[in-house]
């Protein structure tokens, strides 16, 4: 595995940072409202980031292949999270509560993600 620096890692950097500063902040204020859902949201895109700075950084196609595959995961549980934080805050918590809606969320994610995983058989 070859790496070589573009500039656009510089922007990944700095979006990396600032996603680290919120990850600390929702961290002091754990137990207020919402903050669990959204430092989820937040080390989800922290991952997003990485992985698709490593994927721009990959000199050969392999390597990109598998940054680019590593990006969908993050990328596709996202807005299950994201349901979730509105859930909590349009007081909808009976609803986040339930077993059965989790599963049914993360049904299409683990989908997506078994099929690009799997892309070279089919």
């Amino acid at each position: 595995m070859q790496y070589r620096f573009v500039p656009y890692l510089w922007i990944s950097l700095a979006l990396t940072i600032i996603l680290l500063f919120l990850i600390k902040f929702a961290l002091k204020r754990y137990a207020e409202k919402g903050v669990p859902y959204f430092l989820l949201t937040l080390i989800l895109s922290t991952i997003w980031v990485i992985a698709q700075a490593m994927e721009i950084a990959a000199v050969d196609l392999s390597t990109k292949l598998i940054w680019a595959n590593i990006t969908y995961i993050p990328s596709t549980l996202i807005p299950v999270s994201y349901f979730y934080l509105a859930l909590r805050f349009t007081g909808l918590d009976k609803w986040s509560k339930k077993r059965w809606l989790l599963i049914f969320l993360l049904l299409l994610p683990l989908f997506y993600n078994i099929l690009l995983w799997t892309n070279d058989l089919h």
